[in-house]
């Protein structure tokens, strides 16, 4: 008896699902992927697949999780079905503050004495408080200065 060969020709399912859907789109190559949300797609068995994560202004790619790892395209090749995870987080910007003597910066009502951070895009209001017996000497040009791509 001769032994069965079976053709295989039934595809693979890749699927992605978004950490904080809405602020990323993941796509893939070959085309299949695209998506803000879950999705998924069916390619070749034994196809590689890549994906490559996309941000949003103000966003960031925060890495893979399932079947990818790491902070750059993911390369899978689909032998089984497989799920991969994307994650996008906001951008965060580090305000840096110095006080000199006794007293507090404020920065939207919060002690921001030494730095805090902010989410990319928010407006930041600075409040100077003279401690007990000190007085506010005023600021300086550098407490109206904004870096390019920082909190403001």
């Amino acid at each position: 008896m001769q032994p069965e060969f079976v053709r295989d020709d039934a595809g693979i399912e890749l699927s992605v699902a978004i950490g904080n859907p809405g602020h990323g789109v993941v796509t893939s190559s070959p085309a299949g992927i695209r998506c803000r949300d879950a999705c998924a797609a069916v390619f070749e068995r034994g196809r590689e697949v890549t994906l490559v994560a996309h941000p949003d202004d103000g966003w960031r790619f925060a890495g893979w999780g399932g079947a990818c790892a790491g902070t750059r395209s993911c390369l899978v090749t689909l032998d089984e079905p497989m799920r991969v995870t994307a994650d996008f987080r906001q951008q965060m910007h580090t305000l840096t503050t110095i006080v000199e003597g006794d007293g507090t910066i404020l920065a939207n009502g919060r002690d921001c004495s030494g730095g805090c951070d902010f989410t990319a895009g928010l407006t930041v209001t600075l409040e100077a408080r003279a401690g007990s017996g000190s007085y506010h000497g005023g600021g300086g040009p550098a407490a109206t200065r904004r870096a390019p791509g920082s909190a403001r």
